[in-house]
């Protein structure tokens, strides 16, 4: 049986999804962004 989570794994949980969305969007501009109803709700963490 595995530990439960710690605050330390909650917190690599949150750069590993930071590094994603910078990877995601580099190339994006705050305009298609915006538009872009899939990444804003991916990237606002509403995928639960």
């Amino acid at each position: 049986m595995t530990d439960p989570p710690n605050t330390l794994d909650y917190l690599d949980d949150i750069l590993d999804a930071v590094d994603k969305i910078e990877v995601f969007t580099r190339e994006m501009s705050y305009e298609a962004f915006s538009e872009d109803d899939r990444t804003v709700y991916a990237s606002a963490g509403n995928d639960r």
